[in-house]
This record gives structure tokens, sequence and C-alpha cells, in this order.
């Protein structure tokens, strides 16, 4: 069993403001991506998936290197495989939200259980209120 301290990890500053401030401005600038909206009484906001290709790698490598630190440290025995599509999401005021949940896959709609989930804050925290895990 897992003690309860490992059930998450805050990687304070692992990427840098500039590196934020470009995933933002590439998605903004950007025409390749489809978005999805994602209004309910549960949520709403606007979801976009990255593809992992050449260009994206610069987005993807990190949030690898992130996770194979974090899996080393804590979860050395779990393997990581069929990883999803990055997912940036938009929650835009007023109203924009996503209530209290935990991410555990949908398998009735051929979603394998997701036992990860990493939440990369790309805008800084002094932008907006609420957002609290």
């Amino acid at each position: 069993m897992i003690p309860l301290k490992t059930f998450y990890h805050v990687a304070q500053s692992h990427f840098s403001p500039e590196w934020c401030d470009k995933v933002i401005d590439s998605i903004e600038k950007s025409n390749d991506y489809e978005t999805h909206e994602r209004y309910t009484s549960f949520r709403s906001s606007e979801v976009i998936f990255f593809q992992n290709d050449d260009s994206t790698e610069w987005i993807y490598e990190p949030c690898y290197d992130l996770l194979d630190d974090v899996k080393a440290k804590y979860w050395r025995t779990f393997k990581l495989g069929n990883l999803n599509r990055l997912q940036y999401t938009i929650y835009n005021s007023p109203g924009g939200k996503y209530n209290w949940h935990t991410d555990t896959g949908q398998p009735r709609t051929g979603m394998n259980a997701r036992l990860l989930t990493v939440a990369i804050q790309l805008t800084d925290s002094s932008d907006y209120s609420g957002g609290e895990f």
C-alpha cells in the first residue's frame, strides 16, 4: 500500500515561466488544434488535446522527464504506458470551473483506468482567483 504522503507530488518551479508562456503562446497563435467544449453543471471549460509528434516534442519531453523523476522517487515499480495525449484546458471567466473529482478514467467509454494525473499550472496564480486542488 502507498503511504498517503505519496498520493501526490508538487514539483514547484519545475517548468520555467518562459516555457509556460511558450506553451500558452503556441496555443493562442495556432489553428492546428481542435477545441472541445465541456459545459455541464460539473465542468465549464474548453479542452484542447496535443498530438505527440515532432511539432510538440518540446512540450512532451519535459513532461516525460518530470514523470520519470517522480516515478523514480515514489513508484519505482510503476510502469508508464498508454499515455494519454496532453490536454490543455481553458477556464474562461466568469464561470470557468471543474468541480472536485478524481481522475479514474472511463472504462465504459473505452478509456483505460487512469492511474496517474499530472496538472501543470501554466498561468501565474496571481492572475486569477480559485483553482485550488
